[in-house]
């Protein structure tokens, strides 16, 4: 069991890059252009200081347009925001998830907007078990539908879960007790599985799932390393049988954490964020029925360390929405010593290492260091220490990202400067 906690907490990092100072940043609901890549504020969301990125937690609800992401406060308290989509007013903002056992989690969440209900995956830890539930996004409570059998790990990072609407159906990529991947499809009403096809059926993956449910079709990009081509991809969930529409020129990679994609179903398009040919960021735009590319300017249109992510369409109007981190003063340089409540790094800046000591001795402790565009450039992991140092190594100058979990639990970010 420790591996599979231990792997859900590493992958459930908060992409908490990309700021200053937390009292000189605000979160803000933004509706972006995908035409030009601009961005206009709804309005900012106080008490909101880091967003969870992964796994998914960010969805759309259409009927009643309301934005919905788990996010934290400045002490590391998490809560389920959900947020009005046009006035930018939070409405409820309960702890979230409630569990009784730290090693259970509520993820991959997905909003069913024909039945107008919120839905996600809960693992829980005495039983070896994985559910499918509902969850109020009111209370923050969740209520079990069904088990899935056989499910041991959710694949996350790339986004992988879907819904489709027409039929109730939670899509989701999973891994069996015996290591295999499968395509997992539950019929949300009951929580029963309908097919798990081995996924994907070809040497590469397939990633970034979105359903169209105004053509009941899933698409897909696939990178098909042989020819070193990106394709825009259609395939069925029962059988994974895919189709690729046409290749995407020109993208040298694809973004996929926090979340960018996302698909406009008014207009049959699919968007997603990547490096062009000239290696700068683009979001993209394609056509769902050539995959031609419709729209492709330089996103996100901001400074670092500011952010625009966790994009999602409203398909009721045709807007697309996100969370903006931008500053509501100017800021400065890092103190030459940061602290929270559970651990404080000094020195810093610092030329050769730096150290941070806990607020008690910690048994498991990983530590991620990010640079400003928000790349993992080194991870290290101590056991039973109340301190630890951090050396430069081959780091150059510049300033850093260090995300810090002790036994499981993200104690939080602090930036760092190497001079």
């Amino acid at each position: 069991m420790a591996n599979r906690i231990k792997k859900t907490t590493l992958l459930t990092l908060l992409f908490l890059l990309f700021f200053a100072n937390s009292k000189a940043q605000t979160e803000f609901l933004v509706t972006v252009n995908p035409e030009v890549g601009s961005y206009t504020i709804i309005d900012s969301l106080p008490g909101v200081n880091w967003i969870v990125t992964g796994p998914s937690y960010t969805v759309f609800d259409e009927i009643n347009q309301r934005f919905i992401f788990k996010g934290s406060d400045s002490l590391m308290n998490y809560f389920l925001y959900t947020v009005d989509a046009i006035t930018g007013e939070i409405i409820y903002s309960p702890t979230f998830p409630t569990l009784s056992d730290p090693s259970d989690n509520i993820i991959e969440l997905q909003y069913d907007n024909s039945a107008d209900k919120l839905y996600g995956l809960h693992w829980d830890s005495s039983e070896n078990r994985e559910y499918f539930v509902s969850v109020d996004p009111e209370t923050g409570f969740f209520t079990i539908i069904d088990s899935i059998p056989g499910v041991n790990y959710i694949a996350i990072g790339p986004n992988f879960t879907t819904f489709d609407k027409n039929h109730h159906r939670y899509i989701f990529k999973g891994i069996d007790f015996s290591g295999v991947t499968h395509l997992y499809t539950i019929d949300a009403t009951t929580g029963l599985t309908i097919s798990s096809p081995v996924f994907p059926a070809m040497p590469d993956d397939i990633i970034e799932l979105h359903y169209d449910n105004s053509t009941d079709i899933l698409y897909g990009l696939h990178r098909d390393y042989t020819i070193g081509s990106l394709f825009l991809t259609t395939f069925d969930p029962v059988t994974t049988v895919y189709t690729h529409i046409d290749s995407i020129p020109g993208i040298s990679g694809i973004a996929t954490s926090p979340h960018f994609s996302t698909f406009d179903e008014i207009n049959h398009r699919y968007t997603f964020y990547a490096y062009g040919p000239d290696m700068a960021a683009h979001l993209y735009t394609l056509d769902a029925l050539t995959a031609g590319i419709v729209y492709s300017p330089l996103f996100p249109q901001v400074p670092l360390p500011e952010n625009i992510i966790e994009l999602k369409y409203d398909n009721s109007s045709g807007t697309l929405y996100a969370l903006h981190w931008g500053p509501t003063k100017q800021t400065g340089l890092a103190n030459d010593e940061k602290s929270n409540q559970y651990f404080k790094l000094f020195p810093n800046p610092f030329s050769s290492s730096t150290n941070i000591s806990f607020d008690k001795t910690y048994g498991e402790i990983d530590i991620f260091i990010y640079n400003e565009a928000g790349q993992v450039v080194r991870k290290e992991s101590f056991n039973k220490n109340s301190t630890i140092t951090i050396q430069k190594g081959n780091l150059p100058n510049g300033v850093y990202f260090v995300s810090v979990f002790c036994d499981h639990q993200g104690l939080g970010v602090e930036r760092i400067v190497i001079e």
